[in-house]
């Protein structure tokens, strides 16, 4: 009887447990989707490639310095990003860095 009571209480644990994990699991996998993961881009040559290749690697937003807009207009860069399901940020700074 004893014997029964403790496998009853250790397989209640372990069903609990299971249930508990896959509820943070869920939770995880959907804060991912939400999550903001992006790169900052320079310049416009080969852009649709390098934007398959981002979201490949799980990119979601794209920031891009609008000084690097050489052969396409802002448009088109907004129209490309938003068909391959990227956000995306124009920037109006240089970045520089000073090497003393």
């Amino acid at each position: 009887m004893m014997k029964r009571s403790i496998f009853s209480f250790i397989s209640a644990v372990i069903f609990i447990g299971i249930i508990a994990s896959s509820s943070q699991l869920y939770k995880v996998q959907a804060q991912s989707e939400n999550e903001h993961r992006a790169v900052w881009l320079q310049n416009d040559t080969d852009l649709s490639e390098k934007f398959d290749k981002l979201r490949q690697a799980h990119i979601n937003t794209i920031y891009f310095g609008i000084w690097g807009a050489d052969h396409m207009s802002l448009q088109e860069i907004i129209d490309l990003a938003h068909s391959k399901g990227l956000e995306i940020h124009f920037q109006h700074l240089h970045l520089c860095m000073v090497i003393e």
